[in-house]
C-alpha cells in the first residue's frame, strides 16, 4: 500500500534522439510522489489528463539525483517501461510546487 505525499498538475518530458537530442513532450498531467508504507519505496507517477494512460512510473532511490533545471523544473534519469535509461524533464506550474516536492523527496530520504 502506498501513500500519495505529493501531487500537482504537471508537464513530463523526454530526452529523446541521437543526433539530434531534444526534449519531447509525453503529456500533461497529475503528478503523484507515492511513498510504501514501510517508507522504503518511493516512486513518481504520472497521468495524463483525460485518458489516465500511465506516462511515468519512475521508482525512486536514495542516490536518485533530482537536478533542479530552472525555477519550476526538475530533471532526473529513470528506467522507462523497456527498461532503458531515460532522462525526463517534469514542469511544475509554480516555483513553490517544485520547493515542495524536492521536500517531500527529501523527507523520505531521511525517513529511510
Amino acid at each position: 500500500m502506498e501513500q500519495a505525499e505529493f501531487r500537482s498538475k504537471a508537464k513530463l518530458y523526454e530526452l529523446e534522439g541521437s543526433e539530434k537530442v531534444q526534449w519531447k513532450e509525453r503529456g500533461v498531467g497529475q503528478l503523484k510522489l507515492n511513498i510504501g508504507k514501510d517508507s522504503k519505496s518511493a516512486r513518481l507517477i504520472m497521468r495524463s489528463e483525460g485518458s489516465l494512460r500511465l506516462i511515468l512510473n519512475a521508482n525512486l532511490y536514495e542516490e536518485i539525483r533530482l537536478e533542479k533545471a530552472n525555477e519550476r523544473s526538475v530533471r532526473f534519469s529513470a528506467f522507462d517501461e523497456d527498461m532503458k535509461p531515460t532522462n525526463y524533464l517534469i514542469r511544475l506550474p509554480l516555483k513553490e510546487d517544485l520547493s515542495r516536492l524536492l521536500a517531500a523527496v527529501d523527507d523520505w530520504r531521511a525517513g529511510k
